[in-house]
């Protein structure tokens, strides 16, 4: 990954609203990074008071799911960016200033856009599945894990009440490991043994 792309795009000031924490989705528009669920997760939210902004960002495709729609119907101002951005600086851009970065998908192999997030400092809330356990350990940072939307929901509270959502992730840093700076010669070294 090019993560260090990410630093010469660092913003200087926030994009949303002082004092609401910014919400991210950086996934495909897909089934299998269950939108449903992350959605009825800030419903939920939304009906016991919490106030943030929130950006859907990620790729989509000509016909938008009805339940992303939806979503901009119920959500209305909340929605500070509502699909792709132009440019990978104004994307970069986007990460830097999120907060939260809520995990809901059923299927991932890696997860690209986690670690992206994760690298710009973004709290991550992440099922305690698929290659996610990879990057954190959860028995490290159990405020990160969930296993059922309950739970997600009570560390989101939780990380809104303590205010700590408001400085980036202490880990972010241990994503650099993916960057291709730090992977090439562990590319090299099997090749040269193939």
């Amino acid at each position: 990954m090019d993560l260090a792309g990410f630093d010469q795009n660092r913003p200087s000031g926030p994009v949303s609203e002082p004092g609401r924490p910014l919400f991210l989705w950086n996934h495909r528009w897909e089934y299998d990074k269950n939108p449903i669920g992350f959605f009825r997760i800030l419903y939920r939210l939304i009906d016991d008071g919490l106030e943030f902004d929130l950006a859907l960002a990620g790729d989509r495709f000509e016909e938008e799911p009805p339940y992303f729609q939806e979503a901009k119907e119920r959500l209305g101002n909340r929605i500070i960016q509502y699909g792709s951005l132009s440019s990978f600086a104004d994307y970069a851009k986007l990460l830097w200033n999120s907060d939260i970065a809520l995990v809901t998908s059923i299927q991932d192999f890696f997860g690209g856009s986690v670690v992206e997030s994760i690298y710009c400092g973004c709290h991550p809330i992440l099922p305690r599945r698929l290659a996610y356990t990879d990057h954190l350990r959860p028995d490290d940072h159990p405020k990160v894990f969930y296993n059922a939307e309950d739970e997600a929901i009570d560390l989101i509270k939780q990380l809104v009440a303590s205010g700590s959502w408001r400085k980036p992730f202490k880990e972010g840093h241990t994503m650099s490991r993916y960057d291709w700076s730090n992977q090439i010669e562990t590319y090299d070294d099997v090749l040269a043994r193939l």
